[in-house]
């Protein structure tokens, strides 16, 4: 993957802002020098991630460094899209979704398998959801059963909601990795450290 690649993808997906290529580096169009924005760029041998608050005033942050391209590609690619499906997608039809029925109904209504949720039987990527002691939890279950992001106790209905937004973007992760396989801009799927980044923990 390259950042060609990239700017064909977020294309596909209909991502709303615009883009700018240069060599060795791609970029978010700023409207106006207040805007928030995220670039990627090649200095050194070296790629970089940076999101800039405020370019008048410099507020810049580096959010990753990386030793290829496509490191780079794909960090910004996740990052730009967890965001984008956020707000597209996950937070409007999570509306609603406040116990096991609601959450398997509005998963049904997307096209989501079952196979993503896991209660007592964990299932290999998936979000598992239960109880203890300190209250309603999820955590992720990968391809091998190893569990990630368990989640702090909460009250079921509020960890029901959260279990939502978790499949919902398990699901379109693992359906945008297909499609860049099938189009050629990835050659295999992506590790669990990939998937965790998308989750949430940045």
């Amino acid at each position: 993957m390259n950042i060609y690649d990239v700017v064909k993808i977020l294309k596909d997906e209909n991502y709303t802002k615009e883009l700018i290529v240069t060599e060795g580096e791609l970029k978010e169009k700023m409207s106006y020098p207040e805007d928030d924005y995220c670039k990627i760029g090649k200095v050194n041998g070296k790629w970089f991630f940076y999101r800039i608050n405020n370019e008048r005033k410099k507020e810049i942050k580096l959010l990753g460094e990386y030793n290829n391209e496509e490191e780079a590609c794909l960090h910004f690619l996740l990052n730009r899209l967890e965001s984008y499906y956020l707000d597209k997608y996950i937070l409007s039809a999570k509306r609603d979704v406040l116990n096991e029925k609601d959450l398997e109904l509005a998963l049904k209504k997307i096209g989501i398998d079952k196979s993503y949720i896991s209660y007592t039987s964990k299932k290999y990527n998936s979000i598992c959801i239960f109880e203890d002691s300190y209250g309603w939890h999820t955590k992720y279950i990968d391809s091998y059963g190893k569990e990630y992001l368990k989640t702090i106790g909460q009250t079921k209905s509020i960890c029901i909601s959260i279990a939502f937004m978790q499949i919902y973007s398990l699901y379109l992760f693992d359906k945008l990795i297909s499609n860049c396989i099938k189009r050629g801009y990835l050659e295999k799927t992506l590790s669990v450290d990939y998937i965790l980044y998308f989750l949430g923990s940045k």
